[in-house]
């Protein structure tokens, strides 16, 4: 016996509506290649077929986790499920909204770090330059006082 899944319920939704494949990808807005993806399991279903499908008149909690009978009985029943499919989207917005809130901290954060790197990065070149110049400066006095060591030595040798 095939395992339960979503898209085998998908399958049997489809032939208890007597559709073929292209006739019930029509009827929920898809294309049929994406259908037959839906159906094979090869694509999770696009919200915006599922409340197609569930305009149809079929039970989201039997499509999605099996649970339940596959026909909306009721609207009091279809009410509370599309009560629990917007307060679903709804937390996920808000988390959405969340982590964009973090990555925007985040990128914050990051420019600042980069901006404070780069203070460092000019302070440690000109830091750099003074250095190279003291060196310069350092080594024409080596050769001045060589030269006049010579010299000195020179006078000292002649007298």
């Amino acid at each position: 016996m095939e395992k339960e899944t979503i898209a085998t319920r998908l399958k049997t939704l489809r032939l208890s509506k007597k559709a073929t494949q292209k006739e019930f990808a029509d009827a929920i807005g898809c294309n049929l290649t994406t259908y037959n993806r839906y159906e094979k399991g090869l694509a999770i279903i696009q919200t915006q077929d599922l409340e197609r499908i569930y305009c149809m008149g079929c039970s989201l909690d039997w499509l999605v986790v099996g649970k339940g009978n596959m026909s909306i009985d009721d609207m009091e029943a279809a009410q509370n499920q599309a009560s629990s499919i917007l307060d679903i989207s709804r937390g996920q917005v808000s988390v959405i909204d969340e982590q964009a809130k973090a990555l925007r901290e985040a990128a914050e954060a990051s420019k600042k770090t980069a901006e404070a790197l780069s203070g460092f990065a000019i302070a440690a070149q000109k830091n750099a330059d003074i250095i190279d110049d003291q060196h310069k400066m350092l080594i024409r006095a080596v050769h001045y006082v060589d030269r006049n060591h010579d010299k000195i030595k020179g006078e000292c040798n002649h007298g």
